[in-house]
Parts: C-alpha cells; sequence; structure tokens
C-alpha cells in the first residue's frame, strides 16, 4: 500500500519524469539532489519521490517548485520504488537518479538533444566522482559517446540512466527480485538493459549527460567490517542472480557464463590490488563479492 502527498503537478504533458527513490536517511544529499533538478535549463518535467523511510520528508519537499510528487509507501525496495515511479508517471521518458547523486544545470537539455538524434529507447550518463569528477569505477568510459553492446552492460548505471516509459513498461518494469531491499541486493538496472537489447531496443551512453555521486571507497570507509562484508556479498550476489538469470531466460547462455567468469576475475583481481595498497576494508568487500559471485550463479532461482 502507498498514499500520495504534496501533487501539485501541472496538468500539461511533460517529457521528462525524475524518479527519485529514498529512506529520507541523508536530508541534506536530497536537498542537494533536488537543488540541482530545480536548476534544470529544459523545463518539462516533474519530479517523483518514492519515500520509503520514517523520515517526514514534506517539509523539505515544500520548499520546491509545484510539480513534485511525494508518494508514501510501506514496502521498502529500490526495484519495487521505481517500479511506483515508473506506473505513476504520464511522461515520455523516465529518469532514474539515486537520491545521493546530483546532475549539471543542462543535463535535461542535453538528454532531449541527444533522444532526438539518435531516438533510442535507452540513455545512459556517465557517473562521476562528486570530488575528484573522475568516473566512480575503472570499468566507466567516460571519453567518448557510444552505442551499447552487451558486453557494455557495466557502463549502465540506474543513477544516470533515462527510459522511454512505454518501452519499460513494454519490459514489465524492475524485476523486484533485484537491487537494494530486494532478495539480490544490485543489478536491476543491468538486468534492464539486458532485456531491452534484447526485445531490440537501441541504448546510448552520452559522456554529456554528467552524475556526480559517492565513490563506493567513500562509502564504505564509514561502515563496520560486518558491514563491509555483507555490502560485499550483496552486490557480488546480485550481479551473479543478474547473470543466472539471463543463463536460464534468453539465448545468452554462453555470454552470461564468460560475463560471470570474468567478474569472479575482476573480485579476485580487486582483492590482491586492495591488499597490496593495504586498503583492508576494499579487501574485505573483495573477498565477500568474489564470494557472492560465486555461490549465487549456482543456487539463483526466481521467485
Amino acid at each position: 500500500m502507498h498514499k500520495e502527498a504534496n501533487f501539485k503537478a501541472t496538468s500539461e504533458k511533460v517529457v521528462f519524469s525524475i524518479v527519485i527513490c529514498t529512506l529520507g536517511y541523508d536530508l541534506a544529499n536530497l536537498k542537494r539532489c533536488l537543488d540541482s533538478i530545480q536548476c534544470q535549463t529544459y523545463s518539462s518535467f516533474d519530479v517523483i519521490v518514492i519515500d520509503q523511510g520514517k523520515t517526514d520528508l514534506s517539509i523539505l519537499l515544500g520548499q520546491y517548485a509545484n510539480n513534485i510528487c511525494h508518494i508514501k509507501t510501506e514496502k521498502k525496495g529500490l526495484s519495487l520504488g521505481l517500479n511506483v515511479g515508473m506506473n505513476k508517471s504520464s511522461a515520455d521518458y523516465l529518469v532514474f537518479l539515486d537520491d545521493d547523486a546530483f546532475i549539471k544545470n543542462n543535463y535535461l537539455e542535453e538528454a532531449y538533444k541527444t533522444l532526438q538524434i539518435t531516438n533510442v529507447a535507452c540513455l545512459g550518463g556517465v557517473v562521476l566522482d562528486l570530488k575528484t569528477n573522475k568516473p566512480i569505477a575503472r570499468s566507466i568510459k567516460a571519453d567518448r559517446s557510444f552505442y551499447l553492446k552487451f558486453d557494455d552492460y557495466n557502463q549502465w548505471n540506474c543513477s544516470a540512466t533515462i527510459i522511454k516509459r512505454v518501452v519499460l513498461v513494454g519490459l514489465g518494469g524492475f524485476d523486484e527480485d533485484l537491487g537494494v531491499g530486494g532478495k539480490w541486493p544490485s543489478a536491476e538496472d543491468s538486468d534492464v538493459l539486458i532485456r531491452a537489447l534484447l526485445s531490440g531496443e537501441k541504448a546510448y551512453i552520452c559522456k554529456e549527460l554528467c552524475v556526480y555521486h559517492p565513490t563506493e571507497v567513500e562509502k564504505i570507509l564509514g561502515l563496520s567490517y560486518r558491514d563491509v562484508r555483507k555490502r560485499g556479498y550483496n552486490y557480488g550476489s546480485g550481479r551473479a542472480a543478474f547473470l543466472r538469470k539471463t543463463f536460464l531466460s534468453s539465448s545468452l547462455k554462453w555470454w552470461s557464463v564468460k560475463q560471470w567468469l570474468i567478474l569472479l576475475l575482476y573480485a579476485v583481481v580487486g582483492a590482491l590490488i586492495s591488499l597490496f595498497k593495504g586498503k583492508i576494508k576494499c579487501f574485505v568487500r573483495d573477498v565477500a563479492s568474489f564470494y557472492g559471485r560465486l555461490v549465487v550463479f549456482v543456487k539463483y532461482e526466481t521467485s
């Protein structure tokens, strides 16, 4: 069950709905995110905040313009929340953004121009470290724009993605078993991309679409070793579950196995590099991620 509040949206058709799921843990980050949205140079958008936490957000959200829809949900889960936003929106495109991320003021303008030129259903941006302005992961290619193939799934990050709404609805939305709060707490974004590509849709990464986000290392430094281990396992298990699901439900069987083996290798190499650099928490995360990737690919089952 969920209820709506503080909704004063215009009746005019909008091009973009920006969907943000939040637990309300850090209101300063959420405010920074909303500030960056309200400064957009392109105006045909609304904002849908899926509130899954206990913190009262009505005062904060009331500070903004009249195009914010606040939906309070009792159930938690990132993919569940994103699907709530998908079903609520009537816009042409859904823009997904993490509550601790923020965008440049021309983000939507660049997105609109790129969509008109490429005519793709799925458009991705580049996620950058908000402190260094560099990609948050070594695998991210930030030097060029390009059309995505299956092997590029790790370029597709949910905090910097735009999907044509009717396409996502046709795909059945996000898999609610995947993603934070789900049975397998990651890879909801990779799963949607692969299903879209398998259905014949095209996807494109635009280097001009920059989303600024805290790095993974920055996040785990403040966690206990137990929580770091849990976080590593969760992310590893989500990737493995996504690949196993793809193996079982599509023609990409050899591709899924190959990508799984690559992930195992990356985890081993990452652990060795972390150990060599003396980054013990990163080492613990990488080992836990390896274990999650190893066992879940074998034991994964759909709900």
